[in-house]
């Protein structure tokens, strides 16, 4: 199976917990729902590796704004980060 260069992923960020979907760049797949997992940020550094297993580039994209970077602190370098809030 061919390992795409670049993947988005979209989170819906809640209290709670994290909406996950991805799809790929320049796919006219449509996206695929993840499921949700928790908001723990033991949850999220779970989640960035199983993402980076499917793409060499991570493309996060949420609401949230840069007050709460998803993957803070994670040594992966090649993720990156769009908000709305930005």
């Amino acid at each position: 199976m061919r390992k795409a260069t670049t993947l988005f992923v979209g989170v819906d960020v809640r209290k709670e917990s994290i909406s996950v979907a991805h799809a790929e760049a320049y796919r006219s797949d449509p996206p695929v729902f993840v499921g949700a997992i928790g908001s723990r940020q033991a949850d999220i550094n779970k989640l960035v590796p199983r993402s980076h297993s499917k793409a060499a580039l991570l493309v996060f994209a949420y609401e949230a704004g840069p007050s709460r970077p998803i993957a803070r602190g994670h040594k992966r370098t090649n993720c990156l980060f769009a908000s709305s809030k930005w």
